[in-house]
């Protein structure tokens, strides 16, 4: 028989990081001004190579109960997704979501406001303007 490993309660995963067993490495944010791999940079240092629309995605209410027994009730929505890559940067994605209880959030993978609507306007400054087209 195969063992499957199950997901740690939170009191497991807070004795398991106290012990010294287990350390949480994450990746420095970048807030408008950063610095990633040691590069510091600044907003006006971004250099967009490809912003484009990754998809449409919906989700259903739903429920769900943490480690503690808990019951928490998570709202459905409809977002759409962005990926992107930037010289001396990386990559990643962003999300837009609009949430069934009226809340508008975003998901920039830590990389903060500005970088997203600095990528969503080099994304627009590709499209093409249909008004111009009509004249």
């Amino acid at each position: 028989m195969k063992k499957v490993a199950t997901p740690l309660t939170g009191e497991q995963l807070s004795k398991k990081i106290r012990s010294g067993k287990m350390k949480i490495i994450q990746p420095k944010s970048v807030l408008g001004i950063g610095s990633i791999g040691g590069k510091k940079w600044t907003d006006n240092d971004i250099e967009f190579l490809s912003v484009q629309m990754g998809g449409v995605f919906s989700w259903p209410d739903d429920v769900g109960v943490d480690g503690n027994g808990k019951e928490h009730k998570f709202p459905g929505g409809t977002g759409f997704r962005f990926t992107w890559a930037a010289k001396g940067i990386g990559f990643g994605e962003f999300e837009l979501k609009k949430l069934t209880n009226g809340t508008l959030e975003f998901n920039a993978e830590k990389m903060g406001r500005e970088f997203f609507k600095k990528a969503l306007c080099a994304l627009v400054d590709t499209a093409k303007d249909r008004h111009q087209e009509v004249q």
